[in-house]
């Protein structure tokens, strides 16, 4: 939106979107350098949770621990996510 000048008792026609477009974001910081590593998926299912798991363990693989914090929706519980990832020890 941006401001516009119209006259007095005249309405002004707003373009609305058709659909919105819904996108996943899986994100994480590394709270020492500060860097942001992102992953932009159509869905949250559990492949691209998974690779993007993958791409984070790729990014930083002498760490000894990838701590993961993750909020879980309604119809999200991470069952397979959290199976894919327990065979994995530097993940917690």
């Amino acid at each position: 939106m941006r401001a516009t000048w119209i006259p007095n008792g005249q309405r002004q026609q707003v373009m609305t979107p058709g659909t919105n477009r819904r996108r996943t974001i899986f994100g994480a910081v590394d709270l020492q350098s500060g860097r942001f590593l992102y992953q932009v998926a159509r869905k949250a299912i559990n492949a691209t949770f998974t690779a993007f798991c993958e791409q984070l363990l790729a990014a930083y693989p002498a760490a000894p621990v990838v701590a993961n914090v993750i909020a879980i929706g309604e119809s999200d519980r991470a069952g397979p996510s959290g199976r894919a990832l327990a065979g994995v020890p530097s993940t917690r």
